[in-house]
């Protein structure tokens, strides 16, 4: 996975943690825009949300302690746990895209 798809994905997901109470609220399903969106991204490359923050934690070394074993609600349901995750993952993503663009201008 490229790094750009990866930041695509991650943003993709932090979305939907930040907007989807809001959007389940107001619409009363959870097809909502971000999870439809994010489930679409995710899918492109064989993930779902769960499958995705694990790879993102190791590839990433972001140290979280998260098992493939471990219920995926223990992460996401505290909500703030989850967003920071996304949120650090993000900025670990687009400070990889600048440095690959800086080594290809020099180049």
């Amino acid at each position: 996975m490229k790094n750009e798809d990866l930041l695509i994905c991650t943003k993709a997901v932090y979305n939907f943690l930040m907007e989807s109470d809001d959007e389940y609220k107001t619409l009363g399903h959870m097809n909502t825009p971000t999870n439809l969106h994010m489930n679409k991204m995710l899918e492109l490359y064989n993930f779902n949300m769960w499958s995705f923050t694990l790879y993102l934690n190791d590839i990433l070394n972001m140290g979280a302690n998260i098992k493939p074993g471990d219920a995926p609600t223990s992460f996401f349901w505290k909500h703030e746990k989850s967003r920071l995750f996304y949120k650090k993952a993000i900025d670990m993503c687009s400070r990889n895209k600048k440095i690959n663009q800086l080594v290809k201008k020099l180049k």
